[in-house]
């Protein structure tokens, strides 16, 4: 299933953006909780994970206290 064919699927292309944020936060957060190894993560797609988080699209983040651990 291509990307647009999942969005329109779900018929929401917000929420799938924010899954998508929240999937990329926690590639960020969870090696060091010890829940998954660590991934290379581009200077890229951490600058679009940054704009994308400021835009609003924060519905699917871990929340702060579970991130700083």
């Amino acid at each position: 299933m291509t990307l647009s064919e999942y969005v329109d699927s779900i018929q929401d292309a917000c929420l799938v953006i924010d899954m998508l944020v929240g999937a990329q936060q926690r590639f960020m957060v969870y090696p060091r909780q010890g829940f998954m190894i660590e991934q290379e993560i581009s200077d890229e797609a951490a600058a679009a994970f940054g704009r994308l988080r400021s835009e609003g699209f924060t519905s699917r983040l871990v929340p702060a206290e579970a991130e700083r651990a």
